[in-house]
């Protein structure tokens, strides 16, 4: 999902990875991918558009214990990612809905 299309523009956002803690700026060139663990990290547009094709079906992330959020710094305000994820397919034809181990 595009970051300008949950957050304004320009806005700072703090997203929790397992790799720690990092702030990005929404942009429409940022994007966020929510991985198997619920993890949330940010791809480039251009790199999710090689890789990976978009469904319109949700994503199934009934199996994680917490929801995936993003911290919007701006407002002090965090948003709850799973109503907006959405399945994709990986480069390769093989369904891998996101969120859910294959």
């Amino acid at each position: 999902m595009p970051c300008s299309g949950l957050f304004p523009e320009g806005y700072t956002l703090d997203v929790r990875m397992l790799e720690g803690n990092i702030s990005l700026t929404a942009g429409p060139d940022t994007y966020l991918m929510i991985g198997l663990e619920g993890e949330v990290y940010p791809i480039a547009r251009t790199t999710f558009e090689a890789n990976y094709s978009p469904m319109d079906s949700p994503a199934n992330l009934d199996h994680l214990g917490y929801a995936p959020v993003v911290m919007n710094r701006n407002l002090g305000a965090c948003v709850e990612l799973t109503a907006y994820a959405r399945s994709c397919v990986a480069g390769g034809g093989s369904r891998r809905p996101a969120g859910r181990p294959p």
